[in-house]
């Protein structure tokens, strides 16, 4: 499979906005990180891992949803429309989740996803995400 890349100039301007966003965080709980826990427990056959380099399109607008994944490493930058005027949706790191929506709703992403960094992805097919779920204790499933 080919991955597709944004140019040098559209990553900096992508990690400039992230710059910005990252110092108005304020870290919170996130309830994927047990979930990567548990994976990294005893679970390694329910996903498959995939990597990326900074500026690699991971997912684009209207592609078919039939993955969903979960961030092990890195940071990613959501949003939707083109690099020219992109509408930021967020950005996503370490223990998020990307593409649920269109997985769970069986519908087209919604939005593009673009690597800011190295990022190392698990992503999960819906049998086996679902199958997942229901052998994981409650206290680490989502």
């Amino acid at each position: 499979m080919e991955v597709e890349k944004i140019t040098p100039s559209e990553l900096r301007i992508l990690l400039s906005i992230y710059d910005v966003y990252k110092q108005e965080q304020i870290e919170s709980a996130n309830p994927f990180l047990s979930l990567l826990s548990a994976i990294e427990h005893g679970h390694s056959n329910t996903f498959m891992e995939r990597a990326y380099e900074a500026g690699e399109i991971i997912m684009r607008e209207n592609q078919p949803g039939d993955l969903f994944y979960i961030i092990r490493s890195g940071q990613t930058v959501v949003f939707k429309g083109d690099l020219q005027s992109p509408a930021i949706l967020g950005f996503r790191s370490t223990g998020e989740a990307i593409g649920e929506m269109a997985l769970l709703e069986n519908l087209p992403r919604s939005a593009t996803v673009i690597a800011l960094n190295k990022v190392t992805l698990w992503a999960f097919s819906p049998e086996m995400f679902f199958s997942f779920c229901r052998k994981t204790p409650p206290s680490a499933s989502i």
